[in-house]
């Protein structure tokens, strides 16, 4: 247990008694969680009002809100079939793997929407990097270090995160850049359509972007976040990433993510194209989803 773990602890109370004055108030037939700590106190609250509670875990191994909250779940849905090893024997009986649920549109993605956004062309591969919804300081100078070697083959577009802009380094370099780098500090509804002209993806190993890169068909490159700053999580969802796609996926660790190995990692998986995409089976988590919650919401 970490020092925000036991952080998190003392404002579960607080919560609890909020949740309980929210749900009295609007009144759920279901409580669904996702997990994180904020997740506790609301699901405690639920069961003390006799919800009925669903939770999903998007992680490969379960986190420290999930084996709390899972005791109190009618059913624990996971991302991953192997999750259910995790958890005890009793909780075992409520596991379902579902997959994980991507977000409306992301598959819909316009190339012409796409190539206006970033100035880009199709004349060279376009790699997108991006390092979650903070950014990811690794990710970012790994690839401005690689830049030099990339450009001449590549263009470039690069998430970076909210306050981590090249900017700070040199206005004068993105300059010289422009017509084959492009920085954003944070996308939402237009990373369907940076996805769509994307030939190769850097990304960390958060759940949710593994299951749009796996949806997309997209050959990747994946440096998960060490153990050593987690439980772990992002290195077991890198490795049965990879083995969905050996060809397509390549993982490298955090401590050897340097420049030279960025490089060579990029030209191992660009020489793969993007796997066709079946909507119907990627789409079919938040269906299933939708199908359990329904089934207890319609319980009196």
């Amino acid at each position: 247990m970490s020092i925000l773990n036991l952080v998190d602890i003392f404002k579960i109370p607080i919560g609890f008694l909020q949740s309980v004055r929210i749900i009295n108030k609007f009144k759920p037939d279901v409580i669904f969680s996702k997990g994180g700590y904020v997740a506790v106190p609301v699901v405690l609250a639920g069961a003390l009002l006799r919800k009925k509670i669903v939770i999903h875990e998007s992680d490969a191994n379960p986190g420290l809100a999930t084996k709390i909250t899972g005791s109190f779940a009618e059913k624990i849905l996971t991302s991953y079939e192997d999750t259910g090893k995790f958890f005890s024997k009793r909780k075992r009986k409520k596991v379902l793997h579902v997959g994980t649920p991507i977000r409306d549109g992301i598959l819909d993605g316009n190339k012409k929407t796409g190539y206006e956004l970033t100035g880009f062309n199709d004349g060279r591969p376009v790699i997108l990097a991006m390092g979650g919804s903070l950014g990811a300081v690794k990710i970012n100078n790994t690839l401005w270090s690689a830049m030099t070697q990339l450009i001449p083959r590549y263009q470039i577009i690069h998430i970076c995160g909210h306050g981590k802009s090249g900017k700070v380094l040199s206005n004068f370099l993105l300059d010289k850049l422009q017509e084959s780098y492009i920085e954003f500090e944070y996308v939402n509804e237009q990373l369907a359509d940076l996805y769509a002209i994307t030939d190769v993806v850097i990304s960390r190993a958060g759940a949710n972007s593994l299951a749009e890169i796996e949806a997309l068909g997209l050959p990747a490159v994946i440096v998960p976040l060490p153990s050593k700053n987690t439980r772990g999580d992002q290195e077991q969802n890198a490795k049965y990433f990879r083995q969905k796609d050996q060809r397509r996926h390549k993982i490298i660790k955090n401590e050897n993510f340097t420049s030279k190995n960025l490089v060579a990692a990029i030209e191992e998986v660009s020489a793969f194209k993007r796997r066709p995409t079946n909507k119907e089976i990627y789409e079919s988590p938040t269906k299933e989803i939708v199908k359990i919650l329904m089934s207890y919401g319609d319980r009196s």
